[in-house]
C-alpha cells in the first residue's frame, strides 16, 4: 500500500508505514527546540538516545536505568527530558510510541495536534532554553538538580498543560472529553506538587510560584 499524497491522520492511525511519514509533516509546524518527531513504536530509540546522553554525561548510570517507561498505553509521547541538558541550548526530539497512534483517548488528529504542538513541544522548548521564575531567577542545568524530581517533574507538565489548555480555548474545538482530560492533569500534578515538602529556598520559591498562579512563560 502507497500513499501519493502525505497520508493523513487516519490513514496513520490505521496503517503503521505511514506513521513516520505523518509525523514528518509535524515537524516544519514545531519551534526549533524539537529536532525530530520519531515514530519509536516501543521506545527503542529512547534507548539509543539516552546511551548518548550517558555517554556525552548528561545522564549518570542510575538516571539512565530508571528512564525508561513501562510498555503501556499511558505512554504515547516522550521528550526526553533530562535534568543535565535543561537550558543549555540543545533540541531534543520528540518520541512516538505506538500507543499514541493507537490509544483509545488519542482518536482524532485534533487531539494529537494539541498533543505534539501544545503540550510536548513545550518540554523541548524548556528543555533548550529554560525557564525563569516571576522573580527573575533562571532554571537551567546549572540549578535545576537543587530542585527535586517530585517538585520538578510536576512544575514541567503543569507549565505545558497550562499552555495546552490555553490554545485549546483558543481553537474552540466542540470536545468535553479532551478539554476534560487537560484540566484533569493540571488539577492532578498541581495536588502532586501540594504534596510536596520543599528542602531549599529555590524550592520554596519555584512550588509557590507555580501553586498560585497561572504563568506560562
Amino acid at each position: 500500500m502507497a500513499a501519493t499524497n502525505p497520508p493523513t491522520f487516519e490513514q496513520a492511525r490505521g496503517h503503521e508505514e505511514f506513521r513516520q511519514t505523518y509525523l514528518d509533516t509535524l515537524l516544519p509546524h514545531c519551534s526549533d527546540s524539537v529536532s525530530a518527531i520519531i515514530y519509536d513504536p516501543l521506545l527503542q530509540q529512547l534507548r539509543h538516545h539516552c546511551r548518548e546522553w550517558l555517554t556525552e554525561g548528561y545522564l549518570d548510570q542510575f538516571e539512565f536505568d530508571i528512564t525508561f517507561p513501562k510498555n503501556d498505553q499511558s505512554i504515547m509521547f516522550v521528550p526526553p527530558l533530562i535534568p543535565r541538558k535543561f537550558g543549555t541550548g540543545i533540541r531534543s526530539p520528540i518520541l512516538v510510541s505506538k500507543f499514541g497512534f493507537e490509544n483509545d483517548c488519542l482518536t482524532t488528529e485534533e487531539r494529537v495536534l494539541s498533543a505534539v504542538f501544545d503540550h510536548e513541544v513545550i518540554h523541548c522548548y524548556d528543555e533548550q532554553r529554560g525557564f525563569s521564575l516571576s522573580n527573575g531567577i533562571t532554571i537551567g542545568s546549572h540549578n535545576i538538580l537543587e530542585l527535586s524530581p517530585s517538585i520538578y517533574t510536576p512544575i514541567q507538565e503543569l507549565r505545558a498543560y497550562r499552555v495546552q489548555l490555553h490554545r485549546w480555548k483558543e481553537k474552540k474545538i466542540e470536545d468535553p472529553q479532551w478539554m476534560d482530560h487537560i484540566v484533569q492533569s493540571l488539577l492532578r500534578y498541581t495536588s502532586d506538587l501540594e504534596l510536596t515538602h520543599p528542602k531549599t529556598k529555590l524550592e520554596e520559591m519555584a512550588r509557590e510560584e507555580y501553586l498560585s498562579n497561572g504563568q506560562l512563560e
